[in-house]
């Protein structure tokens, strides 16, 4: 039970507090909004500050902190890959919409009214 206890607070709670007062403060500008790097910079310090963990508390603390430095980073990279999108917008060009519009005409004038 003691050692849930510390491993709830140092993994979970002071990991919390580490991303929500410090790291996620890294790479924004004064209204909050992501710089051009902020998110691979926020990220890159997640990692670093995981491994850091683990080497100077190896075994099950360490593990417990860089573990849930993971859920953030993970968390901010599926935001940034939903936000990436294809590098040509998708859908008809002119060429395809006057085809279309040619059909459409030749099975409009087919029809019986």
């Amino acid at each position: 039970m003691g050692n849930t206890a510390f491993y709830g607070i140092m993994s979970g709670g002071g990991t919390y507090l580490a991303n929500k007062f410090l790291i996620s403060k890294l790479g924004t500008d004064a209204a909050g909004n992501d710089t051009p790097n902020g998110m691979w910079l926020r990220n890159i310090v997640r990692l670093f500050s995981g491994a850091v963990a683990t080497f100077f508390w190896p075994g099950s603390i360490g593990a417990a902190v860089n573990g849930a430095m993971m859920y953030p980073l993970s968390s901010e990279f599926d935001q940034w890959w939903m936000r990436q999108g294809p590098a040509t917008p998708a859908g008809p060009t002119h060429a395809d919409l006057s085809d279309i519009e040619a059909e459409l005409d030749d099975v409009l004038d087919g029809m019986d009214y």
